[in-house]
């Protein structure tokens, strides 16, 4: 008999075990057991070393059984790196079994734990995420690369329809509502008025006359709005023709289900390694990498950990200072694209950007950020993860011109001019912490060059500058010069 033959069969563990080879299985319990049973110090340390190494071996083998019926013990495991309830408190234990279950809507979600994340990705719902290429340009595609690059232009193809619909049910509301206004001036000019000086009626009054004349620049407005209509029209049409050609190219390229199953397979296995490194990214290198969910290493300080419902209350109440942290323009037009967020088990110390535009898809593909449940602040982890993405996302959008325009051209001229020593990224987003929990609040803790930078370019609704402006000198010339820019701007 072995441990896994050993425990019973309502416990925890086996089930989540249940499926995995046996002879893995049975190292890993006894990597387990050396773990929790070490006396000496050092010995401790080898073996938690080790079980986090196997813990990695793990999920993979776990991932490769998700789907939507996934056991509750599985899918704690993926979500949260619990591996045994004894390793909780029983306090701990309600905290955590009492964080919902229930089927995420990929249509309309935007957050995912690592369970939901990687069901997507075999689903076909989520792109996989883009990692660096290490093999030569001329080295073959695999098939889930190539099937990936058709779902990034499926993917792009299906936001531009749903951007120009958008866009052709707006100008469909304004055409509506301007044909409204118009039929209101055809309702007044049907009144009969008698003249007051002829007194034959049928003469129309002053008052019709002067609707007689907002005709013309009504019917130059439908003009211009049917044209806007037509275009996008036409931008919707030949997007569907993209897709129709692209499903067309599927269903002929042969393998059918079963080569797209295998090829979904391949893309969950390294999105599982790309899980691993995100990990690593919210952990950094001075930070807990130990993967397993424990009440011993659980944060004290707050029990405000990253839950989804957690991360988006936080965000609504961050995005309210910086709204324009995930906008882009399309056609002179702001959009706002909010980017996946994709919650993570482990002991992670900040957020982080993993890919800041979709590569396929860099005008309308959301982004990816990637944030540790377990935090000990998780106001600082969203912050850093929003603050590394408006980072990123400004560069790539600035391309070759990213040390001259916009966010990063004017940070950058600060950091030289102040000549800063260090990452400049780095420096970005500890200046972007600072903004958001101190100066927003009236706390003067930047370099003044560095508070005309997000003053200007990270910008706080009007109501908040107007309070700020009265809360300190430096404040208030911030203030006024804006209003001379906006003057020069609309002169």
């Amino acid at each position: 008999m072995g441990l896994y033959q050993d425990l019973p069969d309502n416990s925890y563990v086996k089930k989540l075990l249940l499926g995995i080879e046996d002879a893995f299985a049975e190292r890993f319990l006894q990597m387990k057991k050396n773990y929790e049973t070490a006396t000496d110090k050092e010995d401790k340390r080898m073996y938690r070393d080790k079980l986090g190494n196997m813990f990695w071996e793990l999920y993979p083998m776990v991932a490769k059984l998700i789907n939507p019926e996934l056991s509750t013990a599985k899918r704690m495991f993926l979500r949260y790196g619990l591996v045994d309830l004894r390793n909780l408190s029983p306090e701990d234990q309600k905290f955590i079994l009492n964080q919902p279950l229930t089927p995420v809507d990929y249509e309309s979600e935007t957050m995912f734990y690592a369970d939901e994340w990687l069901q997507g990705i075999v689903d076909g719902k989520i792109k996989p995420s883009a990692v660096d290429e290490t093999e030569g340009p001329s080295a073959a595609a695999s098939p889930a690369q190539t099937a990936q690059v058709v779902s990034g232009k499926q993917e792009k193809h299906v936001a531009l329809l749903q951007v120009e619909k958008g866009r052709f049910d707006l100008f469909k509301e304004q055409r509506d509502k301007t044909l409204h206004d118009l039929s209101l001036i055809f309702d007044v000019l049907r009144e009969i008025h008698s003249d007051p000086e002829t007194r034959y009626e049928g003469v129309y009054s002053a008052d019709q006359t002067k609707a007689l004349d907002e005709i013309p620049s009504l019917h130059k407005e439908i003009r211009k709005i049917n044209k806007e209509m037509a275009l996008c029209a036409r931008v919707m049409a030949k997007a569907q023709e993209s897709l129709d050609e692209l499903q067309e190219e599927n269903n002929g390229s042969g393998g059918g289900a079963q080569e797209s199953s295998s090829n979904n397979k391949e893309s969950l296995m390294s999105e599982v390694s790309n899980l691993r490194q995100m990990v690593k990214m919210t952990v950094g290198r001075k930070g807990n990498p130990f993967p397993l969910l424990t009440s011993g290493f659980l944060p004290k300080e707050s029990r405000d950990y990253l839950f989804r419902e957690t991360v988006k209350k936080k965000l609504n109440q961050w995005l309210a200072l910086d709204p324009e942290a995930f906008e882009r323009t399309y056609k002179g037009e702001i959009m706002n694209i909010m980017p996946y967020m994709i919650l993570l088990p482990g002991y992670g110390a900040t957020g982080a950007c993993w890919e800041a535009l979709d590569n396929d898809n860099k005008q309308f593909g959301r982004g990816r950020v990637v944030l540790p449940i377990f935090t000990r602040s998780a106001d600082l982890s969203l912050l850093t993860g929003i603050g590394d993405i408006r980072w990123q996302a400004a560069k790539e959008i600035a391309s070759y011109y990213w040390m001259e325009e916009g966010l990063t051209g004017r940070y950058y001229e600060y950091y030289l001019e102040a000549k800063l020593k260090g990452d400049l990224k780095t420096l970005f987003i500890t200046d972007y912490l600072i903004w958001m929990t101190k100066e927003t609040q009236g706390m003067q803790k930047l370099e003044q060059n560095a508070r005309y930078v997000f003053w200007r370019y990270v910008p706080l609704p009007q109501e908040n500058k107007i309070k700020l402006s009265n809360k300190g000198y430096y404040y208030g010339q911030l203030w006024e010069k804006e209003q001379v820019w906006r003057q020069n701007k609309n002169a």
